[in-house]
């Protein structure tokens, strides 16, 4: 089942020794700016 969930939803659930991949489609075209907003706003301390 697909779920749509929310950058800061999704981050919320990642704790800090967790690993992320997140894929594009090459030369930076499809990098989801919102969700390494999130990353930053989770994690930045």
């Amino acid at each position: 089942m697909i779920r749509i969930v929310s950058a800061d939803d999704e981050v919320s659930s990642l704790h800090d020794s967790d690993t992320v991949m997140i894929g594009e489609s090459g030369r930076g075209h499809a990098i989801s700016e919102a969700l390494l907003e999130a990353f930053k706003r989770r994690f930045q301390r």
